[in-house]
């Protein structure tokens, strides 16, 4: 191939890739800034909180009542266990997908020479996507 060919090759087949890949990044950019970790945080906070009451009746011991309400509890600490379970999970990996973004941010400073006292993230990303 001549270096015209492989010129207009690059042009029509390659940057076009490009483009769309830096726009389908700078979109994700932009829903990053809207993401306040802080905020993150006192939710998955929140959620923890909630779920405390509902672990303390599955510990707690069946009380000395009538049959019909033990096997009522029983049942109940049952379906509770198994939500607490499957939500014990869901919450594992949510706090593992808020460290990773804690490190990315911290990562993304630390390439700009900021740290979080000094600069925000998402002042950083505005830049990089005004860049885009």
């Amino acid at each position: 191939m001549s270096f015209e060919e492989n010129r207009t090759s690059f042009i029509s087949e390659y940057l076009p890739e490009v483009d769309e890949k830096l726009r389908s990044f700078r979109g994700d950019l932009e829903k990053a800034m809207e993401v306040d970790l802080v905020e993150v945080q006192l939710q998955l906070n929140r959620l923890v909180a909630g779920l405390r009451p509902i672990q303390s009746f599955v510990n707690r011991s069946p009380s000395s009542s009538s049959g019909q309400s033990e096997d009522r509890d029983g049942k109940a600490r049952d379906i509770l266990y198994r939500f607490l379970a499957d939500k014990r999970a869901s919450l594992s990996d949510i706090e593992s997908e808020y460290e990773v973004m804690e490190l990315w941010g911290d990562k993304l400073l630390t390439v700009f020479g900021e740290s979080k006292a000094s600069c925000q993230i998402s002042t950083i990303l505005h830049s990089v996507i005004a860049v885009l």
